[in-house]
């Protein structure tokens, strides 16, 4: 079910992979990471997968002996944007290569390390990645082998086998080259984090929720009178704890319009609550994914334009995407070495106007990541600027 929908995704015309950034303080060289990234491979079974060419397609299959490839890049002086950008826009192999590859930019004070995840792994699984890469570089233990099993096992999902759906179809063009996005990147802080935690507590909705509807105002200058969609990634792990730290894809799209224009901050979170309320339960998940499956089984070749924008428009356009991996519970410490930043996940489908903002939280510091081929100037400082005139 699914691994045909992530099959289907493997085909399209441009690349669809979800990347973190991070910035380290004492690490070791390169040969180091790539010790690190060695035990990291053991304890997790999908990273010693790889996608490879098959008679009907794509599939997955074990490559035990093949290591997850680094790049080693020099030169840079720790400005990591153009290697982010190289990393989103570069497809992964359909040869023997694993479903993970990391990005090295080794410094002699700090150190940034780029990892990259194929499709069938999600925006969390890459942090859970790093977490670990950085505790084997510290020589901790990485508390056993986890499960390398599909969403489906987790879930009762129903028969896919129906009849395709006929979402309501949305105007959204592919483009017919992948040209270069650009990067912006803004930190909350610990002192702004801590009041919008506080204050979206007290209001009843979450982080999450807060965020998308101060980029939501953001945008809507600068967007045409039709309603705004907005996108979000719904992570399994929260609602079904034995996922655990399984490294593979756990989370949901779940695309529907934004509040109107003239709606305030809370107003607009709370029209969010009510729509991302309802994939709290296992059972609308399952739906979701029962769905998601379908889709994937009629997505179109790769040598099929038109198709492609057929099964986008009907499936995961927005205009805006949100994927927030929430408060992270990853220390900052790790022996010697020292996680100053993280910033993302980056991930891009690949339409005209698209828009993706990665968030994450790590030591009460809330990070915003903004990836766009069409960006819209200063949009994360608008949308922190909204925000704070609500604390």
């Amino acid at each position: 079910m699914m691994e045909q929908a992530l099959r289907a995704l493997a085909r399209r015309p441009m690349p669809l992979h979800f990347t973190m950034v991070a910035v380290v303080s004492g690490a070791p060289g390169p040969d180091g990471w790539r010790s690190g990234l060695a035990r990291v491979q053991q304890r997790h079974p999908l990273l010693r997968a790889g996608v490879v060419e098959g008679p009907g397609g794509p599939r997955f299959t074990a490559l035990p002996e093949v290591p997850i490839p680094l790049e080693v890049v020099t030169g840079t002086d720790g400005d990591w944007t153009a290697e982010l950008v190289a990393e989103v826009t570069e497809p992964f192999s359909t040869g023997p290569a694993p479903i993970l590859r990391a990005r090295l930019l080794p410094g002699p004070r700090r150190s940034v390390v780029i990892l990259t995840g194929h499709t069938a792994v999600d925006g969390l699984s890459v942090a859970i990645v790093l977490r670990d890469l950085l505790r084997a570089m510290a020589g901790r233990d990485l508390h056993g082998a986890t499960h390398g099993l599909p969403m489906e096992d987790f879930l009762a999902v129903g028969d896919t086998s129906g009849a395709p759906l006929r979402p309501e179809p949305f105007d959204a063009r592919m483009l017919a080259a992948a040209r270069p996005p650009r990067v912006d990147r803004l930190s909350l802080g610990r002192e702004l984090t801590e009041l919008v935690c506080d204050r979206a507590h007290q209001q009843g909705v979450t982080v999450h929720m807060v965020l998308a509807a101060a980029l939501a105002s953001a945008m809507h200058p600068f967007s045409a009178a039709r309603e705004l969609r907005f996108g979000s990634q719904v992570h399994l792990r929260r609602t079904l704890p034995e996922i655990g730290d399984s490294v593979g894809f756990y989370s949901i799209p779940v695309v529907g319009p934004s509040p109107a224009r003239d709606a305030g901050l809370w107003a607009s979170a709370q029209r969010f609550k009510d729509d991302l309320d309802i994939f709290r339960q296992p059972r609308r998940v399952a739906d979701a994914l029962a769905k998601l499956s379908v889709i994937g089984r009629g997505l179109p070749d790769r040598d099929d334009p038109a198709g492609w924008t057929r099964a986008i428009g009907q499936t995961l356009a927005y205009d805006i995407l949100l994927t927030n991996l929430g408060a992270l519970p990853m220390p900052l410490r790790y022996g010697a070495l020292r996680l100053d930043e993280m910033w993302g996940p980056a991930g891009m489908v690949g339409f005209e106007n698209e828009h993706v903002v990665g968030v994450n939280t790590i030591g009460g510091n809330l990070t915003l990541l903004y990836t766009s081929r069409d960006p819209v100037p200063g949009l994360l400082s608008a949308a922190r600027d909204t925000i704070a005139e609500e604390m």
